[in-house]
């Protein structure tokens, strides 16, 4: 048997083809030191950890928790816990579109955060980008749930635009999901969210992730029109408002 004299693998063929799969005589060079049990190393040097793995409204989550070795996240006996991934509960309706956006950052995630759930610093910032100072108007979000260390809910009844929009509700999941929802259906024809993840990455950086989706109530062709469009135009018009922030 021909053993890699770089990594210590011997390949094995199955099916024809050749593989890192267990064979018979082990995986690593000597078999003593790594004996075969079902598809298994016994050495921890020859095994990789796994880790919970799962995939929601096209994002990949992975929980920094190894599992016990033979069993992955598809195994039901891995006992994984998903409930707790902050999914957006509008994108489970076929009639919600979503753009997407993200771009790493120079501020930690708690900096990000900060600038998110507080909207009035739109107008400011944000002048002739996606809003505009010379319509500007009282920003009062009161509290629908009490602050917690896992977040809050909050209500501003005016909304942006000096109330031309609509009410604006605020959901945080701490420390790092966020999402204001804006219901213009009334005086626009459409709601809208605005969806933030805070992916720390290192000491003074984040990525963020960012989703902008929308629901047009008084006709199906906008929505139509926006999933036909590139995801690169969509891309690119996104990235002007975060050159703002810094």
């Amino acid at each position: 048997m021909t053993t890699c004299a770089h990594t210590g693998w011997c390949p094995c063929l199955r099916g024809g083809s050749a593989s890192r799969a267990a064979c018979s005589a082990g995986t690593m060079a000597g078999s003593s030191v790594a004996q075969v049990h079902g598809g298994l190393a016994s050495s921890p040097r020859a095994c990789l950890a796994a880790y919970p793995v799962e995939v929601r409204q096209g994002l990949v989550w992975a929980r920094p928790v190894a599992l016990p070795r033979g069993l992955d996240s598809r195994d039901s006996a891995a006992g994984i816990d998903t409930s707790d991934i902050p999914i957006v509960p509008e994108l489970e309706d076929p009639e919600w579109v979503s753009q997407d956006t993200w771009r790493d950052l120079p501020y930690d995630y708690s900096t990000l955060m900060e600038n998110v759930v507080d909207s009035s610093h739109v107008p400011f910032t944000h002048h002739k980008s996606i809003s505009n100072r010379n319509v500007l108007g009282d920003y009062h979000m009161h509290l629908t749930s009490p602050p917690s260390l896992a977040g809050f809910t909050g209500l501003w009844e005016a909304g942006p635009r000096a109330g031309q929009m609509g009410p604006q509700t605020t959901t945080f999941h701490a420390p790092c999901y966020l999402k204001h929802k804006l219901d213009a259906s009334e005086k626009r024809g459409f709601q809208s969210l605005t969806v933030v993840y805070a992916v720390p990455q290192a000491p003074g950086r984040c990525r963020l992730i960012n989703r902008n989706v929308v629901r047009f109530t008084r006709t199906s062709l906008p929505a139509r029109l926006l999933r036909l469009l590139p995801r690169w135009v969509s891309h690119v018009g996104s990235h002007v408002p975060l050159e703002d922030d810094q």
